[in-house]
């Protein structure tokens, strides 16, 4: 037999070992993968059955859906778990805050978010009878706004009185004194 064809039949037999290797490596790290994300997911599973919170199963559930060969029954568990909590706390909304539409919620704030949820969580509903969420009757959030929108007219208009920019008045920011700040 020749060189050419033994060198041949060795690199054939070299390039086969190669890719058993490579196959047998990619199937241990599919079988972490996989033992990974089950336990992951298990323990994502029983933390939302004990605080009732299906954003707990977001990222598991799809790092299990990418694993390779993953248990299908566990995953539909999982799936069918994270539906039942969102509709358990679409109905704890729905009876809890009646008087606000859907869209204004997500601009309730958060400490009133907070509250409402804690409320509903441990069944008491808000004792409040004014629906408006806002307690502050005043509709401009901000109390000095008003004030400062003055200010800022003043000072447009004092600025394209004088030709550099700025009054006589009122010196640039640059120039102004800084108070001391307390520190």
């Amino acid at each position: 037999m020749p060189l050419i064809e033994q060198a041949e039949k060795v690199r054939a037999e070299l390039e086969a070992e190669i890719r058993e290797n490579e196959r047998l490596a990619r199937l241990e790290r599919e079988r972490v993968e996989r033992e990974a994300a089950t336990e992951e997911l298990k323990m994502a599973m029983q933390a939302a059955k004990d605080s009732r919170d299906a954003a707990l199963l977001g990222k598991p559930i799809r790092r299990a859906k990418k694993a390779v060969e993953f248990d299908a029954a566990l995953l539909k568990g999982a799936e069918e778990l994270k539906t039942e909590l969102d509709e358990e706390r679409k109905e704890k909304e729905r009876l809890y805050l009646p008087n606000i539409s859907p869209i204004s919620r997500l601009y309730l704030p958060s400490s009133t978010r907070r509250r409402r949820r804690r409320s509903a969580a441990i069944s008491i509903p808000n004792s409040n009878p004014n629906p408006n969420p806002n307690p502050n009757p005043n509709p401009n959030p901000n109390p000095r706004s008003a004030s400062s929108s003055r200010r800022s007219a003043r000072r447009s208009a004092s600025r394209s009185s004088s030709a550099s920019g700025w009054s006589a008045r009122r010196p640039p920011p640059s120039w102004r004194r800084r108070s001391p700040q307390p520190g």
